[in-house]
């Protein structure tokens, strides 16, 4: 009996499916309703165990799809700490991001793990080497904004996936669809990031909350806070984070957008407010809070070269 010609698609309904021919089902031999019916039916007497999720899995699910909050968040927190002096709010927020970030991908399967956390501190301190150490020189900002980069999307890749894919074997996913998700969420994380900096940078320093996001005993005093308690020896608080409003500045070193500038024979910490000065220009003082001095090119003075 032929039942469907073949080099055809095979399309039954339910009665055609179990369908008996010479004593043998066309394709199945029954319908069940749940997985009780079906055993009962097989005459198979088992217990019954459902696939539940343990906390840990939930957690791990949640971090793996929500991956690119804790980018935005880390990197934000990272990058307002390497421009702010000790180790305060933002700083912490970006080691506990991170930290979820890497655990949950790590429990959720994903290639996370230490080898690459070490990429992404390693990352992370060759940035704060191009802003301290060495402002200027690029090569050690793009090598760690490379590895960071590395760091966080390879993290969110599946293990067993690109395994598989690295293997060579048959069946497994593209190379495109191994990054497709990963390279999706890294890339959110990244513009959010972008724009919760710009936001920060913006109107952070001018909110109550900027002065308590930085612990205040752990800031060491440097050069702008002595220069500003010799303007006013026993002035007000007001007074004293004031001082240097409106002074004039030469840039020590180019601003990107912190660097170095001397007033008057003393060097201090500076920030650009408006992207990056080369060294030697003439600068004026915006804003001077505490030992936030933010400053501006001044188009009115001529370059010193």
């Amino acid at each position: 009996v032929i039942v469907h010609e073949a080099g055809n698609v095979l399309a039954m309904n339910t009665i055609e499916a179990t369908e008996e021919i010479g004593g043998r089902a066309v394709l199945a031999a029954g319908v069940a309703d749940s997985i009780e019916d079906l055993l009962k039916q097989e005459g198979i007497d088992a217990p019954i165990v459902p696939a539940t999720r343990y906390g840990l899995e939930s957690v791990a699910s949640w971090v793996q799809k929500f991956s690119f909050v804790l980018i935005i968040i880390g990197l934000a927190g990272a990058y307002t700490e390497i421009n702010s002096p000790g180790f305060g709010l933002p700083g912490l927020l970006s080691v506990v991001a991170f930290g979820i970030f890497f655990f949950g991908n790590y429990a959720a399967g994903n290639l996370a793990g230490y080898e690459l956390a070490v990429l992404l501190v390693l990352g992370l301190a060759l940035v704060a080497v191009e802003v301290f150490l060495f402002p200027g020189t690029i090569l050690p900002g793009a090598l760690g904004a490379a590895l960071i980069l590395f760091a966080l999307g390879l993290a969110m890749v599946d293990r067993v996936d690109f395994q598989w894919r690295w293997s060579g074997f048959e069946g497994g996913v593209s190379w495109v669809d191994l990054f497709r998700s990963s390279f999706l969420s890294l890339a959110v994380g990244l513009v959010g990031a972008l724009v919760l900096i710009g936001v920060a940078m913006r109107y952070l320093p001018e909110t109550k909350a900027g002065s308590w996001l930085v612990l205040k005993q752990e800031v060491p005093a440097g050069a702008s806070l002595d220069e500003a308690e010799d303007s006013f020896e026993g002035g007000s608080e007001k007074e004293t984070t004031q001082s240097l409003v409106g002074a004039t500045l030469l840039a020590k070193s180019d601003l990107v957008p912190s660097g170095k500038a001397d007033h008057q024979g003393k060097l201090l910490d500076v920030m650009s407010d408006g992207g990056f000065v080369p060294k030697g220009s003439p600068l004026r003082v915006l804003r001077h809070e505490g030992s936030l001095i933010v400053v501006e090119a001044d188009a009115d003075a001529e370059t010193v070269g």
